[in-house]
């Protein structure tokens, strides 16, 4: 085992050392990370012939991160696509079927990863690895909560091996493992991953520059946006605006300032027109929700919690609150066919919102429901409850995201709205650096639309363009 974990524990540090944004890391940090590796080429120095073929593929991961491509030419299992044997990046039916089956755990798991890594490397263009990305997702959410587990339940020195493997294979995903190491590993996190959460400076530009690129998307898109979206970056627009008063007191930030003050201006534009595109297109609708468009509607936090686990509470399949939603939150705001009388709790609604075990898009909305109430100044005695309501239902939505692989389908859109909605109802603990590198891995660059397994979805850039701002306002 000492021979597996050495190197690839080698290759985790020259990735630190390598990263473009080093000079945004202490000296001392530099120090550690080149000491470390002249103690681990040492070791092979001592032990070269002993190393093992598993060892020595690391030591070559590292000694050839620097270059455009590493060649992986070595046949370490029937199933590894190569060339060379005359035959191209044959993909054998038992492999199609190993490498792609479900719920795997474990060393099957990573080399589930480790699989599709060798396809990427040797240039295969079989049609299984044109949806390799996907795969990829697949298998690293998974590695993810092993890891989490792994710490979370000190076996570290038992999965450790497994933990770091892990790590490694998963390029995409790193700040998500890195961020769950020991304390060494927290200096070294400004340099593991473009998005360095851990690194303030540069957090702020690359969340402001994901921001940008999404406000990009509204105006090419804004008379296509729908009104779930355009509620996301109306609540984007809000947090801008409370960040733009939190950074007026610190003259470090005068350069974000300036971009962040442009960004609102031309946000603020964007959501006018989209809003009125979307008012002529679905008069009754967007009816039904004009007052939460409206200039001071939405209050952000100003003073945090966080969640206590033991309120969340056990599933329950029997929940009809998504139909009900609309209805109620309608009725909430007075809108309801033209009423015109705000703050009403019809008691279908009274039940629905109330109702315990609820989960996934009905839990969220009910949390919703206590947030439009909130904001609407409603004193119904419901309402009276609505913390202890709020940190119910944001108690069992931090137990969703932690165990996010079981989400799967729709991971990134609950996920990212579990987030937006409790991050906005004062809950700072979803406000995790791990979680922001996973939403900012979602983004299209082309487009700057957010996305999991496919295409362009409003629903999806509308909550994490939301969930981004709350991140901007809280932690930076």
């Amino acid at each position: 085992m000492l021979f597996l974990r050495m190197p690839f524990l080698v290759f985790q540090l020259l990735i630190c050392l390598l990263h473009p944004n080093l000079s945004n890391c202490e000296e001392d940090t530099r120090n550690v990370i080149i000491s470390a590796l002249e103690k681990a080429t040492g070791f092979l120095e001592n032990k070269f012939n002993e190393i093992n073929l598993d060892a020595l593929l690391g030591y070559r991961l590292m000694e050839g991160l620097e270059r455009e491509r590493v060649s992986l030419g070595a046949e370490l299992s029937p199933c590894w696509p190569r060339k060379g044997s005359g035959k191209t990046c044959l993909v054998p039916d038992d492999c199609r079927r190993a490498m792609t089956r479900p719920q795997c755990s474990g060393y099957d798991l990573s080399h589930q990863l480790f699989y599709f890594m060798f396809a990427e490397m040797e240039g295969c263009s079989d049609p299984l690895f044109l949806n390799a990305q996907q795969y990829k997702n697949f298998f690293c959410a998974p590695m993810l909560q092993i890891n989490i587990n792994a710490e979370n339940q000190e076996l570290l020195g038992t999965f450790g091996d497994l933990f770091t493997e892990n790590s490694d294979q998963t390029q995409d995903f790193r700040q998500d493992f890195y961020d769950h190491v020991l304390e060494l590993r927290r200096l070294l996190l400004c340099l593991l991953h473009p998005n360095l959460s851990n690194c303030e400076e540069d957090t702020r530009n690359v969340i402001i520059s994901a921001l940008e690129k999404a406000t990009g998307f509204l105006e090419s898109k804004f008379n296509e946006i729908n009104l779930d979206a355009l509620l996301g970056y109306r609540l984007m627009e809000v947090y801008l605006t409370g960040t733009l008063r939190k950074w007026n007191q610190d003259p470090r930030l005068a350069s974000e300032r300036i971009r962040l003050a442009h960004l609102g201006t031309k946000l603020a534009a964007l959501t006018e027109k989209a809003k009125h595109a979307f008012e002529q297109t679905d008069p009754d609708y967007y009816r039904g929700f004009a007052p939460a468009f409206s200039p001071g509607f939405w209050k952000i936090p100003h003073q945090w919690t966080q969640t206590n686990s033991s309120l969340a509470s056990q599933p329950n399949s029997d929940c009809p609150v998504m139909n009900l939603t609309d209805f109620c939150v309608s009725v909430l705001l007075g809108t309801w066919k033209g009423s015109g009388k705000p703050c009403l709790v019809p008691d279908d609604c009274r039940r629905a919102m109330t109702r315990p075990g609820c989960s996934g898009y009905d839990l969220s909305h009910q949390l919703f429901y206590f947030m439009f109430a909130e904001m609407q100044g409603c004193s119904d005695p419901l309402f009276l409850n609505a913390q202890y309501h709020k940190s119910v239902s944001c108690a069992s939505m931090m137990q969703i995201n932690n165990n996010a692989e079981k989400l799967m389908g729709s991971f990134g859109d609950l996920f990212t709205e579990n987030i937006l909605f409790c991050g906005m109802s004062g809950f700072s603990d979803f406000y995790k650096p791990q979680w922001l590198d996973l939403i900012l891995s979602w983004q299209k660059p082309e487009s700057g639309c957010f996305w999991m397994f496919g295409g362009c979805a409003a629903h999806n850039t509308g909550v994490a363009v939301g969930a981004l701002a709350g991140f901007l306002y809280y932690g930076f």
